[in-house]
């Protein structure tokens, strides 16, 4: 297995896929959080572990994650996302902030 470093920035429905977004519009979510990546590859029974470190083309920006990985990066990038999408539909859990 490879290990494939993804950013935060990938899924930031904020960004466009100039400024680093990698993922198609709809599955996009508003700021996510380097937790956020960490719960959605959890979910998918991936090994993932943080990574302190910057990301290249916003360098104020801080988030990355680090999966252990055998396909394509882009295949990853999708599923991540999905996951993301699904984890801010569901109802928030009680004590934790409201990320919509």
């Amino acid at each position: 297995m490879k290990e494939i470093r993804l950013w935060t920035a990938y899924f930031d429905a904020s960004k466009t896929r100039r400024y680093g977004r990698r993922v198609r519009a709809d599955l996009a979510v508003r700021r996510p959080t380097q937790q956020d990546l960490l719960e959605a590859a959890r979910r998918l029974g991936l090994s993932v572990a943080m990574e302190e470190a910057r990301y290249p083309k916003d360098f104020w920006e801080a988030g990355g994650v680090k999966i252990s990985w055998d396909g394509r990066k882009q295949a990853l990038i999708k599923k991540i996302g999905q996951e993301l999408r699904k984890m801010r539909q569901e109802p928030a859990r009680v004590g934790e902030r409201e990320k919509s």
